[in-house]
């Protein structure tokens, strides 16, 4: 039984925290997430306090608990009640949870943790800020989810923003992952995965992309930005046909997702969108055929100003 593993964003905000003279001094969110079938589950992340202009050395208590946890350290209270049942009236500030999966230890200014799961299906997150009176904190808070998944025939892949943003993880890892070649056909792109890309190729990965002309798109300095990046990086291996509506992304003859999402940032961060992940060798053969029927096509020309030697 073979194995890939799986890392997908499933919490990222900047969120304000209040001091206690100020307004809500504590922010608690719930995650939820599927556990069942899931090898080596683990939840990893970091969080920050944002700098601010002439405040230094902000910090910032965060904590993880447990459903039980997070009842056991905050019972529900009336709704008229002026402050929560565990806030330390005497020190005016929220008491630490006597229990929980992660703990910053104290008020920190960063931070990164990794947790395994086990059977939890949620989880909650909490940023104390109770022990600033008047200074308010925003705070930057990513969390990913991390799995080892057996490699199926077929498998979906989505985005459903701002909550999931497996979509734009799998393409990254995907990316990531290239050892010989990477064949990708996006009509349109923007910075959101050059870098990769032109990394990839210079390790030594042929890359080979085709995309639609700029044309109304190189108003937009990204767009223009990554379409320049790639002739210049890339050379006759990004070819232009203004006829392409597919996306697909073909790794080392091999894997192959096909799905509704350009290369762009809006594609993948902003946009619901779908895509099939496939391994099946007879599919991935006919995948390959199509892309290289576009690449050979008459129609299908280097982009303009295309130096090098096609790999």
């Amino acid at each position: 039984m073979s194995f890939r593993p799986k890392r997908t964003t499933i919490f990222e905000k900047e969120i304000n925290v209040k001091g206690s003279l100020k307004g809500p001094s504590v922010e608690i969110y719930k995650l939820e997430f599927q556990n069942v079938g899931k090898i080596n589950h683990k939840l990893s992340g970091n969080f920050s306090v944002i700098s601010q202009s002439g405040k230094k050395d902000l910090t910032i208590k965060f904590f993880i608990l447990t459903d039980a946890q997070c009842l056991d350290w905050a019972p529900l209270t009336s709704p008229y009640a002026p402050r929560p049942a565990f806030v330390n009236l005497e020190k005016s500030q929220v008491l630490d949870p006597p229990s929980y999966l992660y703990s910053s230890k104290g008020a920190l200014k960063e931070g990164n943790f990794e947790l395994i799961l086990e059977k939890e299906n949620s989880l909650y997150l909490v940023l104390d800020n109770s022990f600033s009176s008047f200074t308010s904190k925003n705070v930057k808070l990513t969390v990913y989810e991390e799995w080892d998944e057996k490699i199926e025939a077929f498998n979906v892949v989505t985005s459903f923003p701002p909550e999931v943003y497996s979509l734009r993880d799998e393409i990254r890892r995907m990316i990531i992952s290239a050892t010989k070649t990477l064949k990708i056909i996006t009509p349109h792109m923007d910075m959101e995965f050059v870098q990769e890309l032109i990394e990839k190729n210079k390790q030594g990965i042929i890359v080979r992309i085709i995309t639609r002309d700029l044309g109304d798109r190189g108003k937009s300095a990204s767009n223009k930005q990554a379409f320049d990046s790639m002739q210049k990086n890339l050379g006759i291996n990004h070819q232009i046909n203004t006829h392409i509506h597919s996306r697909l992304i073909i790794v080392d003859d091999v894997e192959a997702l096909v799905s509704s999402a350009d290369l762009t940032h809006a594609s993948v961060l902003s946009q619901y969108n779908a895509g099939i992940l496939l391994s099946e060798p007879h599919s991935i053969q006919k995948l390959d055929n199509y892309f290289n029927r576009i690449w050979k096509d008459p129609e299908t020309t280097p982009s303009k100003e295309s130096k090098g030697n096609q790999k």
